[in-house]
């Protein structure tokens, strides 16, 4: 897609009107938080690729579930209507978790970088209350 297409599509979600350089700030900041949280190496987008060139580091599926919900978010953030800023911002999270668990399959190959592999969650709900640690109930011996 290109920064038209993506600046198209959330001024119609929106119902606003807001510029395509405006629009390629909030993508940036995507792809930055992409870059930091997965350890994905994408590119920006810049001057030369704002209205003609296809943006191809992610397929267009990815970047309509990401980039136009955050540039949704992002404009009617601006705009004051938190309620629907907030329903854009929930879509794009639950769209970034959905990226994370697919990263493998959404980022290609060569954008990669050294720590993309490395990412792990721990489930910490329980603490460490499981196991030998596991809350016992104590009878009047303490056992």
């Amino acid at each position: 897609m290109t920064i038209t297409e993506i600046t198209n599509l959330a001024n119609e979600m929106t119902d606003e009107v807001v510029s395509t350089s405006v629009v390629k700030g909030y993508i940036n900041a995507v792809i930055a938080r992409i870059n930091v949280t997965l350890g994905a190496t994408l590119t920006s987008m810049t001057d030369d690729n704002v209205t003609t060139t296809t943006y191809q580091d992610i397929s267009d599926s990815w970047q309509r579930l990401l980039f136009v919900s955050y540039a949704s978010y992002a404009i009617k953030a601006n705009d004051g209507s938190l309620n629907e800023a907030d329903r854009f911002r929930s879509e794009f999270e639950s769209s970034f978790r959905l990226l994370e668990e697919n990263r493998f399959n959404a980022i290609p190959d060569g954008k990669r970088g050294t720590n993309f592999g490395n990412m792990y969650y721990m489930k910490s709900d329980n603490g460490l209350n499981v196991g030998w640690f596991q809350t016992r109930n104590k009878g009047e011996d303490g056992f």
